[in-house]
């Protein structure tokens, strides 16, 4: 019972270990402690121990029955039976056993199992031995039953038996026997059938007979087993015979109905006759099943022969509807036979009553129709519709009425030429459900015509000026006399104009006038064209239905107002022989010569056409000055004007004006424009007021020389080729520059120069004393601009400015640094200067070698590539260099700057290894750097977070954490130039808390080499080795 201990080694964050005991054998149920203790060997700390008690489990004997497995243990010598045997264990493993009768073993047997044993006289009882499988310690048991042998003197037997050979359903079977046995017995005749069930029968006699019914139900033909058994009253089976009797079913009835097809109308009376007959059993009742035909009775007693009457439904629904009755005729025992009869309810359904509140009704065109409509139908009105016809039943109107018993149907009457009659008709559907009909009423319309008015001809056409007079000629016809006519005109502010005279013969005396109006416009107070309207009137005789019927008629029309004339030059277009040569819509000048014709598009407003000339007028170039005026012929075209202007074979420039020859201040022109024409030369078109203008082709021009090129460009019209330059100023006045004449290339077109001249000039810049910086020079630009009308030059200015840069001072060059590491290194220097063109530098040895290297674009920091390769460096932890810097800017200043006090460091800073598991929260990294100096230190955590502090002196690093972990850590240490080293990333263990174990056991464990209990040891996270040592109390190896 001494304690037995094992001890595991923990090799990683797994929480889970195992230990095996073997428990000893036990009579009875034993208790024993299991314990468990972890060591964490990170920070040599033990868990407290922990505890579980569980029970060694002694072996259970098994149990187990012997039975017989029959209904008696009473048995005659020499008759079979059955035992059965039951095992069962507590502690689950498998049990078997032996029975033994009549001294012979029956087995092995398991639980369930059964052994088929022969009664020997005198043998008794059936014994069972059985035993459980468990090793090394198994159990055993034993049970027993007892039975009855009987002596048998004569042999129980069945000598005569006789059963039905045929029977019906509905029927019987009888049954017959004879045996013969000297002791009690009991006589079974039992009935199997696959089709119908039959009740065993019992009987205590020797000699005896049965007799049983088969279900009239039974429809199926079929075999009936008879078996007659013979038992011992007690109940073992003596002996048995059997026989088969044959079944017949019962049949369904036939069924006749006559006739098996029908079609009625809703609501009437239909008749057939049902005829059945039935083999088995006989006829009982006769049952109808309809959903469209009511019967007095839908199940009756029936003997075979019955006539049936039932009446028709009606529906709403289709035109018709289907029929359907189902006859089903059942004999005594319920089975029954099916015939239906189809077929198809007709619909009976009859036309909406309408009627229409008129006959006859009498309306001139253009009037007011109304017809009242009355409608009824039983099955409620669906739709009520209602058309106008003409005399081909062609619809000219219609529309849809509210389906109610009264409605009014309004409409207004078609316009005619004479009397027509249409035709009203008014349609009413009824709402029969799917099947609707209708019906119809009609009324006749007698539409009269009015007088028919058409205006013959308007003198003016369109428009009159106001106060002045319109003509209005007008044709009435009628079908009856005309009886009045009335003319009018009516601006759009009320005025109204007067009647001077009128002419209306065979008024009352004809069916045609034709009538002639004579009208004064009326005068608006406002300065605009109005809106008018010219309306006719007309009327003729009484009509015995409608009366004296009248006819208007409106025309639109214009009242001009004088006061406001308007003639406009849309454009003006250049031909040759009247063929299209130049078209302008912008007008601007032209380019003509003089067998041309120029074509002047006109917009002309409140001038009659053909009221008064219109002239060209030629001014000269001032435009006030008139030269010639011409006379226009204005051509219309499609509601707009144009005249033609030959142009005069001479020399000359003109400004164009267009005018009324009567009234000279209505008139157009085009302002500035001239044309120049030759005899000999094709013309030029110039604006006399346009402005040469100039610009230079440099934005920048920079002052660093002896000679300083200026260059410009002027465009403009010029009558000498030559023209003078003048000064080139800067705008503070402190440079002054003197040029010379400039000339422009031969482009001359008629006596003027149109040209684009290009003006360079180098002038010596040497003198200029300024300070450095960017200036505005503004470039003046004097020549003789010519004169067109007359003679003689005048003098133009045009100007333009660029920018100017003066620089007069070398570079200003200073070297800050020059850094390093390892890799490579780093010079940097300021320079300033208004326009650097270049910087050379070269590095030099201890030895003196050196090589130059010039940058295009210099930039404040540049990369030091030469002469020394530092990736490679071997010579030593430091190299001293010289460095020489030459920087020229675009004037051609030079500044060389030469340093010697750089050195380059490539020495790596040093960094102390330190251990992967640490019992505390805080540990300490040594650095160093003996030749610069620590610049940083970079702690890099991967997989948690730390906090990192570099020392004041910079030659340790304090890594801290919050709570045990496990973390990836890397420092690299850097020093002033640069230059670096780190370790090797390790992954660190902080530890700090003790293990901790808990016990999580199974119940109740016999003696055996099974798991025990789980072992659990938490607080594990950053742990990476240790033991844990667990126990048993006892009873174990």
């Amino acid at each position: 019972e001494e304690t037995k201990t094992a001890t595991r080694k923990v090799t990683g964050a797994t929480s889970v270990y195992e230990a095996t005991f073997t428990l000893a054998l036990v009579d009875e149920d034993k208790p024993i402690e299991i314990s468990a203790q972890a060591y964490d060997a990170v920070n040599d700390q033990y868990s407290e121990p922990a505890y579980d008690y569980i029970t060694i489990d002694a072996n259970d004997t098994p149990v187990g029955t012997v039975t017989v497995d029959e209904a008696t243990t009473v048995f005659e010598e020499g008759t079979n039976f059955t035992v059965k045997v039951e095992l069962a264990d507590a502690d689950g493993d498998t049990a078997f056993g032996t029975v033994t009768y009549n001294g012979e073993d029956y087995g092995p047997l398991n639980d369930g199992d059964t052994v088929e044993l022969t009664a020997v006289l005198g043998a008794t009882e059936v014994s069972f031995v059985f035993t459980d499988a468990y090793e090394p310690d198994p159990k055993s048991g034993s049970a027993a039953t007892e039975i009855t042998v009987l002596e048998d003197a004569v042999k129980g037997a069945i000598e005569a038996a006789t059963v039905s050979e045929v029977a019906t359903a509905g029927g019987t079977i009888d049954v017959t026997w004879k045996a013969t046995d000297d002791d009690p017995v009991l006589v079974k005749v039992v009935f199997d059938s696959p089709d119908v069930t039959l009740e065993e029968a019992t009987s205590s006699s020797l000699e005896d007979s049965v007799t049983v019914s088969v279900p009239g139900t039974l429809t199926v033909d079929t075999t009936v087993t008879v078996t007659i058994e013979l038992y011992l009253a007690e109940g073992a089976l003596l002996d048995s015979t059997s026989a088969a009797v044959a079944v017949v079913g019962n049949d369904e009835p036939e069924v006749y109905v006559t006739p098996t097809t029908f079609e009625a109308t809703e609501n009437t009376v239909i008749s057939f006759t049902v005829k059945a007959t039935d083999t088995i059993g006989g006829l009982a009742t006769l049952t109808l099943i309809s959903d469209t035909v009511d019967f007095a009775a839908t199940e009756m007693a029936f003997d075979g022969d019955e006539t049936i009457t039932g009446t028709l439904t009606s529906f709403e629904g289709a035109v018709s509807t289907p029929l359907s009755i189902t006859v089903k005729v059942e004999d005594v025992y319920g089975i029954y036979s099916e015939e239906t009869l189809t077929g198809t309810i007709l619909d009976y359904n009859a036309v909406p009553s309408v009627t229409v509140s008129s006959e006859t009704v009498h309306v001139a065109e253009g009037g007011v129709v109304s017809f009242t409509v009355n409608a009824t139908d039983s099955d409620g009105l669906g739709s009520i519709e209602w058309e106008l016809l003409d005399a081909s039943d062609t619809v000219v109107d219609s529309g849809v009425l509210d389906a109610t018993v009264t409605q009014t149907a309004t409409f207004t009457a078609p316009s005619v030429g004479e009397v027509t009659n249409y035709t009203f008709k008014v349609t009413v559907t009824d709402a029969k459900t799917g099947h609707p009909v209708s019906s119809t009423a009609e009324a006749t319309v007698v539409v009269h015509n009015k007088p028919d008015i058409e205006i013959v001809s308007l003198s003016p056409a369109t428009a009159v000026a106001e106060d002045d007079r319109v003509t209005v000629v007008v044709r009435v016809t009628d079908d009856t006399t005309v009886t009045a006519v009335d003319v009018s005109l009516v601006d759009s502010e009320g005025g109204e104009g007067a009647v001077d005279s009128s002419d209306t013969t065979g008024l009352n005396s004809s069916d045609t006038v034709v009538a002639t109006f004579v009208i004064k416009a009326p005068v608006s107070a406002k300065p605009d064209d109005l809106a008018a309207t010219i309306t006719v009137v007309a009327t003729g005789a009484a009509e015995t239905e409608v009366g004296a019927l009248s006819s208007t008629y409106e025309e639109p029309y214009t009242i001009l107002n004088a006061a406001v004339p308007v003639i406009e030059i849309n454009s003006i277009d250049v031909y040759e022989d009247y063929t299209l040569r130049v078209s302008n819509t912008n007008l601007l000048p032209h380019s003509v010569s003089y067998n041309y014709k120029a074509r002047f598009n006109l917009n002309i407003q409140s001038i009659p056409p053909g009221a008064g000339q219109l002239e060209l007028v030629l001014l000269d170039t001032t435009g006030e000055t008139p030269v010639a005026t011409i006379d226009l012929d204005l051509v219309e075209s499609d509601g707009s004007y144009y005249a033609d202007w030959t142009i005069p074979a001479s020399d000359g420039a003109y400004t164009l004006k267009i005018q009324k020859a009567d009234d000279p201040d209505v008139f157009d022109e085009f302002a500035g424009l001239v044309i120049v024409y030759d005899v000999d030369e094709a013309a030029t078109v110039v604006d006399y007021a346009f402005t040469p203008y100039a610009t230079t082709s440099d934005s920048t021009t920079t002052i660093y020389g002896t000679d300083t090129l200026f260059t410009a460009t002027i465009t403009g019209v010029f009558k000498d080729p030559v023209f003078t330059i003048g000064s080139v100023d800067l705008s503070d006045g402190t440079i002054t520059v003197v040029g010379t004449d400039g000339t422009h290339p031969e482009s001359k077109v008629g006596e003027y120069y149109v040209a684009t001249v290009t003006f360079e000039r180098l002038i010596d810049t040497t003198a200029i004393d300024a300070d450095e910086g960017l200036y505005t020079a503004l470039l003046k630009l004097p020549f003789d601009k010519p004169v067109l009308s007359g003679s003689g030059l005048v003098t133009t200015y045009v100007s333009t400015s660029e920018t100017v840069l003066v620089d007069n001072k070398a570079p200003e060059l200073d070297v800050t640094g020059l850094t390093n590491h390892q890799t490579s290194a780093t010079l940097t220097f300021t320079l300033n200067d208004l326009g650097i063109k270049e910087l050379a530098y070269s590095v030099a040895d201890s030895d003196g070698d050196a090589t130059v290297v010039t940058v295009s674009s210099p930039t404040p920091t540049m990369l030091v590539a030469t002469p020394v390769n530092l990736a490679g460096w071997t010579g030593g932890d430091a190299w001293y260099a010289t460095v020489t810097l030459i920087a020229t800017d675009a004037a051609g200043h030079v500044t060389t700057l030469v340093d010697t006090s750089f050195t380059l460091d490539t020495k790596l800073a040093t960094i102390v290894d330190f251990s992967d598991y640490f019992d505390a929260h805080e540990i300490t990294v040594n650095i160093a750097d003996d030749l610069s100096g620590i610049d940083e230190a970079t702690v890099i955590i991967a997989g948690g977070t730390a906090t990192p502090t570099l020392s004041s002196d910079k030659k340790s690093v304090t890594i801290e954490v919050s709570t045990d972990t496990e973390l990836t850590i890397t420092v690299k240490a850097t020093d002033t130039r640069g230059n670096f080293d780190s370790i090797t990333t390790i992954v660190a263990t902080f530890d700090t808390v003790a293990p901790v174990v808990s016990i999580e056991p199974f119940v109740g464990i016999r003696g055996s080499s099974n798991d025990l209990a789980t072992i659990t040891v938490s607080e594990l996270t950053v742990d990476t080795f240790g033991t844990v040592t667990i126990a048993l109390s006892g009873y174990a190896t």
